[in-house]
């Protein structure tokens, strides 16, 4: 038996949609030309016993079954009853509603073109079900479907045209559909809901059921979905069913999807859409292979199916899709978006082979990336099957250059000259490809440019070259876009005198066209009768422009859209002049676009002026004017046309332009509601205003009373300070009669507090009949009354007025070249204070010490060394003053803890500095931080530090204020970063203090502690409790109050290592670089107190691991980038630190100083190790220190102590009192003190030791 032909079961196309649920991809729509030209697909061919139970094998049987039953539906073969509708084609086809209704549905959800108001999107026509919702659905898109469209229309069986002479008419249509009950159609939803309701009812909760539509058929998919594969399987008749499967599918459907699709694929629409991320590839495959390539018209691709064939997890591979591929053999469009040929390679020639290029109409490969090789590969593909029906070639966002499109352009001329629509929007192609394109377009290279009629070349890179190639072939384009292009001027020029009469669309939006092309381009117009769309947005055109083209385009019925936006050169005289031309468009719906024109109030008067004289009153118009300066007036314009067209509503009404009228009131609704929020914030605003008013009114008052009160208070000021000067003169007259009688007495001298009491213990001992005590009591007395005359004999200065002239020669001299400074900060101080600081530099008021020698906590010091215990104070303190190099004696040893004792070589370069530096007119203590001066001698401390310790180069110094202790908290403020912790080696007081700073921060772990044994010994390395992944690691190298000291630097691994080395830094050389940070206040070794410096490892340096709660103050990235001038540093400690670290490398560096330390500190330990027990170190030898010995006399013996402590005074030894909470005795051997004081405290203990002993 030869087999049956099978009518095609849907006209326009089967379609299997890969899709992704969240494809950025855009599907290009094809126009209501591509779907008119739009061939029949070839007849199925089904083999002799395959004919599916239920379905009319051939046209005579549907006849036959007709005579004996009732007349057929022409598309699903279905009886006929009283829910149809004749359908207007020659033949005389009748229908089912729900048929009709499937095929309308079908071409309404495609738009027909960009400008068709209201075609029904997908997602209505997939809504659309029974009833009259369905009907008021369709009702509605035929409603905007304009006359030619309708015309366009075809029977899906013999593709008869809608014939002009016998239009339907729409209102019949529409009654016709409101009197169908569709009572065919319910029964076959009431026994599509019986299986629907059986599979449900089976359904155990573990997936969602999908939509389902039950005009279309049935929707249903689970584990029981044989229900549907025996519905589709033993029907009577064959109905138009579709079958959907949604993103739920799984790996056990895939058994029933398969049998379903078998049984459905031969006579139903079948339309697979598939979520590659969620789909199994068992099911991808099954279902690939189980549809009917044959059935299938329309083939599209997105990114999510790319990504999935990429990586093989589909299970959809290029070869076997592209198998798949070649057996549909009916396919009719193929939209491939953003596949990425390119890098499926050889994937990209698969698929081109495969492609059925026989039957294929419509070829989209846009935002695919494809290079020159993919074009050419491509057009080898197509040229070598003929024949080819080939009329749109899409290939959008690509990388094709001139190469690419010589290979795709003898397309026009291989495939029989059938492409009419070609689309290279934004590829590479710039003159060079034009100049192809106008020889291709030659008459005797294609042989027929007339089909050749749409082009799409924008954003490309098309120049004035590239539009002269245009002009001889540009006349025969329809469609002509060429926007986005460097155009420019002249090359628009050369375009408008090219352009053919039947130009439809003309795009040259953003092309740099100016007066001439416009000027031209208007000329040109006259002749271009059926232009429908002239688009000339962000141009350079002006009033003159704007001009010519109105007067073009007034000649032209067609104009649908013009598009003049973004060209700010019209302005107002431009919209003038195309006012004046509106009313010649009196009947086409007409859409003008002036955005951003520079349009005014005058010109939108004009432009509603022209819309009042229109007969239409400018109905079915659409005027865009945003971002114009338009006054309110335009708006209650538009408004009061609206409501006259809103009153028109009952028209509407009657005549069934129920669309029109409800766009009429959504429009007036919508400016109305937009105009009084409009005039809600004018109403704010010039309340707003008004209350500005008031204020700036208040404000003007304010300032007149201000003004008022500042003259009157000048002039009492003025008046005040003419009366201050007349008394600053009597006063001044008053001082200098009293200061001439003071120097015309002689000079009286006032006794010290120290003669005093000696002449009261004279008297109150000749009172008690001591004579000889008084006699020794008034020898002391008169020994220091002479020698206080004699001192005040020296210094006239100490007393003198201002302006005597009896001052010393030695101030004097100190005073000359003196400058007069101005700076803001530090400041310049009065010359009596910096010469009396001077003289006191070294030797403070007998006391033997420089102040800045003296410890902070001893207030009892100054006291005890004026008085010297009967000493004589005239022996130690004669002539101190006279002159400088006499002023160093009767200095004493100072062995305290901090601030300490300082060479005496580096006090008198201070002294002789104090009050003019080096030459400058200023001390010091008066230059501002930021002067010359003062940034050298910073610059020389940094080098100085540098060279002696040898620091390296990638380290930063910091000179920090604040002293040792408030690195505590920096340390932890700058280190601790995310990991939040670090380990504390505690082996003193000192780190005792540190390790708590620490806990307030982040969490400090006690690697060792030592506090269980009073602060005696460093525990080995392998008692500590180091945690690998700490911060850092701190310890402090010489604890003063206990003194203990570690003698070697300690190893921690990789962990960044913290030093506070106050107490025994520049005492012998260090490593730095095992170090990533060192600290030590410099009271100790290195000038006086109230300042730290500090070498930082640079990865810590660059604040990335600074808490966010740590003061700018604190900061070491702040510090460091500003050099350590965040703020106006200690400058004469930095200063006295500099002239240390010169005496430093003068006298040998830090290997002098480790010397001394070892020689001090071996004769201290030596002297108390051969005591016999009378004097006890409790410190064990391994961790003695050499800067701090604390020991016991005769075991903590209080009362010997103290009297230890009172005879060492009367030798000169001073501050050898242990720290405050640890009591007994403590020397500290700093590198001030010298040998000799050390060599005077063994001798002296070991006399006390000889008395004392019993």
């Amino acid at each position: 038996m030869s087999p049956r032909r099978l009518p095609p079961v849907r006209s326009q196309s089967a379609k299997l949609t890969l899709r992704s649920s969240r494809g950025f991809g855009t599907r290009r729509s094809p126009t209501a030309g591509d779907l008119s030209r739009l061939q029949p697909p070839p007849p199925v061919q089904v083999e002799a016993g395959e004919q599916p139970s239920g379905v009319v094998a051939s046209k005579d049987d549907a006849v036959e079954h007709a005579e004996h039953n009732q007349e057929l539906c022409s598309i699903c073969l279905e009886g006929l009853d009283d829910c149809c509708f004749s359908y207007p084609c020659g033949q005389g086809h009748r229908l089912h509603y729900h048929c009709m209704l499937h095929f309308l549905g079908s071409i309404l959800a495609i738009p027909l073109s960009d400008e068709t108001p209201g075609p029904l999107r997908k997602e209505q026509v997939r809504e659309m079900g029974t009833g009259f919702k369905a009907v008021a659905l369709l009702e509605t898109a035929m409603q905007n479907l304009h006359v030619e469209t309708r015309r366009r229309l075809c029977c899906p069986l013999c593709r008869c045209s809608w014939p002009d002479e016998a239009e339907v008419s729409l209102e019949q249509t529409m009654a016709s559909l409101r009197q169908c009950r569709i009572k065919k159609l319910a029964k076959n939803v009431g026994r599509l809901e019986k299986a629907f309701i059986s599979v449900k009812a089976s359904y155990d909760q573990r997936a969602e059921i999908g939509r389902h539509r039950m005009g279309y058929g049935l929707a249903v998919l689970d584990k029981n979905l044989h229900t549907a594969e025996s519905y589709l399987s033993h029907r009577d008749t064959a109905c138009s069913t579709v079958l959907r499967i949604f993103e739920f599918l799984d790996a056990r459907h895939v058994t029933s999807v398969s049998a379903c699709c078998t049984a459905a694929a031969r006579h139903c629409w079948v339309e697979c859409k598939l979520r590659a991320p969620h789909v199994k590839a068992a099911t991808v495959r099954s279902a690939t292979h189980h549809i009917w390539p044959q059935t299938t018209r329309s083939l599209l691709i997105d990114p999510s199916l790319r990504t999935a064939v990429q990586k093989g997890t589909s299970g959809l591979d290029v070869v076997s899709f592209s198998k798949w591929l070649a057996c549909a053999a009916g396919l009719l469009e193929v939209n491939i978006h953003a596949a990425g040929w390119e890098k499926l390679d050889p994937g990209a020639g698969y698929l081109s082979q495969s492609l059925p290029i026989e039957h294929l109409q419509i070829l989209d490969l846009s935002h695919n990336g494809l290079t020159d090789l993919c074009a050419q590969n491509l057009a080898a593909a197509l040229t070598k099957k003929r024949p080819v029906r080939l009329e749109v070639l899409t290939l959008e966002l690509n990388c094709i250059t001139e190469a690419g499109f010589d290979s795709l352009l003898s397309l026009g001329k291989d495939v029989g000259n059938r492409i009419r629509s070609w689309g290279f929007r934004h590829n590479k192609l710039g003159d060079a490809s034009c100049k192809l394109l106008a020889k291709a377009l030659d008459p005797e290279g294609i042989g027929a440019p007339n089909r050749l009629n749409v082009w799409d070349l924008r954003t490309n890179r098309i120049g004035l070259e590239g539009c002269k190639a245009l002009v001889p072939v540009i006349g025969s384009m329809e469609v002509a876009r060429l926007g986005c292009n460097p155009l420019g001027d002249a090359g628009g020029e050369q375009l408008a005198n090219g352009l053919g009469r039947n130009l439809r669309i003309l795009d040259l939006r953003q092309a740099e066209l100016g007066e001439a092309a416009t000027l031209a381009l208007g000329r040109k117009l006259r002749d271009a009768a059926t232009l429908q769309e002239l688009l000339l947005s962000g141009n350079n055109i002006g009033p003159a422009g704007a001009q010519a083209l109105a007067e073009g385009w007034a000649w032209i019925s067609s104009l649908r859209h013009v598009d003049l936006s973004g060209n700010m050169g019209i302005g107002k005289e431009g919209v003038d002049l195309l006012a004046d031309e509106l009313p010649f468009w009196q009947q086409a719906p007409f859409r003008l676009s002036l955005a951003s024109i520079g349009c005014e109030d005058e010109g939108a008067k004009r432009l509603a002026a022209a819309l009042r004289k229109n007969p239409r009153k400018g109905r079915g118009w659409a005027i865009d004017l945003q971002n114009n300066p338009i006054g309110s007036w335009m708006k209650l314009q538009i408004l009061q046309l609206l409501e006259e067209d809103l009153f028109r509503c009952d028209d509407m009404h009657s005549t069934r332009k129920y669309v029109e009228a409800q766009k009429a009131r959504k429009k007036y609704e919508e400016l109305r509601t937009k105009e009084e929020e409009r005039q809600r914030r004018l109403v704010d605003q010039a309340q707003q205003h008004e209350m500005m008013e008031v204020e700036q009114a208040q404000r003007a008052q304010f300032l007149g009373f201000s003004n008022a009160w500042d003259k009157y208070m000048a002039d009492y000021e003025s008046t005040a300070y003419m009366s201050l000067e007349r008394l600053k003169e009597q006063h001044g007259d008053e001082l200098g009669r009293f200061q001439e009688m003071i120097r015309s007495q002689p000079p009286r001298v006032k006794c010290s507090r120290e003669l005093l009491e000696l002449r009261r213990k004279q008297e109150a001992l000749a009172k008690l009949g001591k004579y000889e005590d008084a006699w020794k009591v008034k020898e002391d007395g008169d020994q220091l009354e002479q020698w206080e005359q004699a001192r005040s004999a020296s210094e006239p200065a100490c007393f003198a007025l201002e302006g005597d002239a009896s001052q010393s020669s030695s101030t004097s001299q100190m005073a000359e070249g003196r400058v007069y400074n101005f700076s803001a900060g530090p400041s310049a101080m009065p010359l009596e204070v910096l010469q009396e600081v001077q003289r006191e530099m070294v030797n403070y008021k007998g006391s033997g010490m420089s102040v800045m020698e003296m410890p902070w906590c001893e207030t009892e010091a100054i006291e005890d060394s004026a008085s010297m215990h009967g000493t004589p104070l005239v022996a130690r303190t004669r002539c101190i003053y006279p002159a400088l190099d006499k002023m160093a004696e009767g200095r004493v040893y100072n062995f305290s803890a901090g601030p300490s004792a300082m060479p005496l070589e580096v006090l008198q370069e201070v002294q002789r500095e104090m009050v003019n530096y080096k030459g400058s007119g200023m001390s010091v203590m008066e230059m501002s931080h930021r002067s010359k001066e003062f940034m050298a001698i910073a610059a020389e401390a940094e080098k100085n530090l540098r060279d002696i310790f040898g620091v390296p180069s990638d380290y930063k110094v910091l000179m920090l204020q604040g002293g040792a202790t408030l690195q505590f908290s920096t340390v932890a403020l700058n280190m601790l970063g995310t990991k939040g912790k670090a380990d504390y080696l505690v082996t003193g007081q000192w780190g005792e203090k540190a390790h708590k700073e620490c806990n307030k921060y982040g969490t400090g772990q006690l690697a060792c502690n030592t506090k269980s044994t009073k602060f005696t010994t460093i525990p080995q390395k392998s008692e500590w409790k180091l945690d690998p992944e700490a911060a850092y690691v701190h310890y402090c190298a010489n604890e003063t109050v206990n003194g203990v000291e570690f003698s070697y630097t300690p190893d921690v691994g990789s962990v960044p290592l913290v030093a506070d080395m106050s107490s025994n830094f520049c005492s012998k050389p260090i490593d730095v670089g095992k170090h990533a940070y060192i600290y030590a206040g410099i009271q100790k070794n290195l000038g006086p107190a109230g300042m730290a410096v500090g070498f930082l490892r640079p990865d810590f340096a660059d604040g990335s691991k600074e808490l966010k709660i740590c003061p700018t103050y604190c900061s070491f990235k702040t510090t460091g980038e500003n050099g350590s001038m965040y703020n106006t540093p200690a400058c004469f400690t930095l200063y006295v630190m500099g002239e240390y670290l010169k005496y430093t490398k003068k006298v040998g560096g830090l290997a002098h100083w480790a010397e001394q330390s070892d020689k001090k500190s071996g004769m201290l330990y030596g002297m108390i190790d051969g005591s016999d027990g009378f004097y006890q170190c409790p410190v064990e030898k391994s961790a003695r220190s050499r800067m701090n010995v604390p020991f016991t006399i005769k075991g903590g013996d209080e009362a010997l102590e103290k009297k230890f402590l009172d005879e060492a005074k009367k030798h000169k030894l001073y501050t050898l009192a242990g720290h405050r909470s640890v009591g007994g005795c403590r020397a500290s051997l700093y590198n001030g003190l010298p040998l000799e004081g050390v060599a005077t405290l063994t001798d002296f203990m070991k006399s006390f030791m000889d008395e004392n002993r019993k």
